[in-house]
């Protein structure tokens, strides 16, 4: 992605953690701290790191529990729909093929023997081979048993595979002859996407046997995504850095509003009345902003985009800063409300002014998520 700013790749890898299901703590700890299914979050993280349209996953689930396997697939297909990724599964489980695949392609020694959707796969498989795969396991259901394909002998080299069908020394079909032992598999097309490499049709199907061009060009395994990447309308708030900086100019405006709030006092009169009503008004508008905005991100659930204080250094000393100036600026009002006669007006902005930065502190308290746009 060409980030080099250091607070920028922070950024990136606080947002993919998120991403995955991950916690800002999880930044700070050694490999041999993690689960098993912690680190293949990790490893998931890893690969969204360059924003890819493809995945490869090599047997992402194979050394995890059933429990775990269930989570790292369904945070794969939550992926999928949100982004649009499109993931190349290689596994071995069937279970795994069926619950998260679209298209199926099955291999033998390296080469493609049986292409198609899921259901075409599964529900109809063409190729010996496929039908040997499928049925090589057991069936629960006692009303639903299936005769199980026992193939023999061993998988050839793939240094120095048969002639012609690869297949064709543990190939238990009837439909076996033996031009299987000297021809080179063709592409037969069962039905609309389905294909499979067989020197022999299979027996009782409609099948087109494909012409010499498509022989000749590679087999094109097409990914499709599940969902375009659309416009997140519900994330959508002021922009959280335009809001820190506000806060650092609210904090250099207080200071300069005091004295002038003090000198409007001694003017007195009418002049002296609209200062005192105009100028507090500065820092409510900077806090009615900060406000907002945490109430947007509480009303869409974008808990992560509320700062957090006991993680953010620079907006934490802000905002206390900020609530200290303004505490300061409401003692000096009350103190001298004995004086004008003004005070109640004084004292319900002092009130307001203070509440601001409390409503922040204790959102940052109550929501303790790390913000992921507030640079550190």
């Amino acid at each position: 992605l060409g980030i080099t700013n250091k607070m920028e790749i922070r950024r990136h890898v606080l947002r993919l953690l998120k991403e995955v299901s991950l916690k800002r703590e999880h930044m700070d700890r050694y490999p041999h701290e993690f689960s098993g299914g912690q680190k293949q979050r990790i490893i998931i993280a890893r690969a969204l790191a360059c924003n890819p349209e493809l995945i490869v996953l090599d047997e992402p689930t194979s050394a995890l529990d059933v429990s775990v396997q269930a989570q790292i697939l369904n945070l794969l297909i939550d992926l999928q729909e949100q982004y649009g990724y499109g993931f190349l599964f290689i596994t071995h489980n069937l279970s795994v093929v069926n619950h998260i695949a679209d298209r199926v392609a099955v291999m033998y020694l390296g080469k493609f023997v049986e292409i198609g959707e899921t259901n075409q796969i599964f529900l109809n498989p063409t190729h010996p081979y496929t039908q040997a795969l499928l049925k090589s396991h057991s069936e629960i259901d006692p009303f639903n048993q299936h005769v199980k394909y026992v193939l023999e002998g061993e998988v050839p080299s793939p240094i120095a595979p048969p002639p012609g069908c690869a297949f064709n020394p543990r190939c238990v079909s009837d439909a076996r002859t033996p031009e299987c032992e000297l021809d080179v598999p063709h592409k037969i097309k069962i039905a609309e996407g389905h294909y499979i490499w067989c020197v022999n049709p299979p027996v009782g199907s409609t099948t087109q046997i494909l012409s010499e061009q498509h022989l000749s060009q590679p087999t094109e395994l097409k990914i499709e995504k599940i969902s375009e990447v659309s416009e997140d309308k519900n994330n959508y708030i002021p922009s959280i850095i335009s809001i820190t900086g506000l806060i650092f100019i609210m904090i250099g405006i207080i200071p300069f509003i005091l004295p002038v709030f003090l000198m409007s006092l001694l003017i007195g009169g009418f002049i002296g009345l609209i200062m005192a009503f105009l100028l507090p008004i500065i820092p409510l508008l900077f806090q009615g902003i900060v406000i907002y905005a945490i109430y947007k991100s509480i009303k869409n659930k974008s808990y992560s985009r509320i700062w957090v204080m006991r993680e953010n250094v620079p907006f934490r000393r802000a905002v206390i800063n900020t609530s200290i100036i303004n505490l300061i600026f409401v003692l000096l009002i009350i103190g001298m409300s004995d004086l004008f006669t003004w005070h109640s007006l004084f004292t319900w902005y002092g009130v307001l002014l203070i509440l601001g930065p409390i409503i922040t502190i204790v959102a940052g308290f109550i929501f303790q998520e790390y913000p992921s746009d507030i640079p550190t």
